[in-house]
């Protein structure tokens, strides 16, 4: 189970090192800053990933099932923690945010990102704008295309360093605070070699 959860949290990283790519700078409306609820679908290294991703300004809250447990993860920046519950055991473990991953949840402004617009795809039978965006992280260039949905520049896959994600029911707009708490009821355990 412990393996589990720490898959879980790679994978939540995962989705962070998109989410906290740079935006606007020089590209596409893609202004999350309000909050939003989203069903995303995550491959990386042959395995696939559904969660369901609630985001409100330093927080971030993923559902997913792995391997047939139902993991929640949530991000607190605000407390520099992270939480990973085990619903079917009404247990969580606590683990501190490093530097990495204390950075941006959502798109933050960077100057040195690079927007190019490479035309219209349709993805899931949408009309969609396909960007690549070129930035740096510790020095070394890096690469990652988005696809924003025509009618209101909503995201809706992304590509970025081996992590292919799909957006839908992507809704905007703050998620209920109580989604961001410990639930009641739920015992603390510790993480091995942490």
């Amino acid at each position: 189970m412990i393996q589990k959860v720490r898959m879980h949290a790679a994978l939540v990283l995962a989705l962070f090192s998109f989410s906290e790519l740079p935006c606007c700078a020089v590209g596409p409306p893609i202004d999350l800053s309000n909050g939003y609820t989203a069903e995303t679908t995550t491959t990386t290294q042959g395995m696939e990933v559904k969660s369901k991703i609630y985001f409100a300004s330093n927080k971030m809250r993923t559902e997913s099932n792995i391997m047939g447990q139902s993991i929640i993860t949530i991000v607190r920046q605000d407390k520099k923690v992270i939480w990973n519950l085990m619903e079917q055991m009404k247990t969580y473990m606590e683990m501190p945010l490093t530097e990495m991953t204390s950075q941006p949840l959502a798109y933050q402004p960077a100057s040195d990102a690079k927007w190019e617009n490479l035309g219209e795809e349709s993805i899931d039978n949408q009309a969609a704008v396909k960007w690549s965006v070129t930035f740096d992280v510790d020095g070394k260039k890096q690469l990652a295309y988005y696809w924003l949905r025509q009618e209101d520049d909503v995201l809706i896959r992304s590509e970025v360093q081996g992590v292919v994600t799909t957006w839908k029911n992507v809704k905007l707009g703050q998620p209920d605070a109580k989604l961001f708490e410990l639930p009641t009821g739920y015992t603390k355990i510790s993480v091995p070699g942490m």
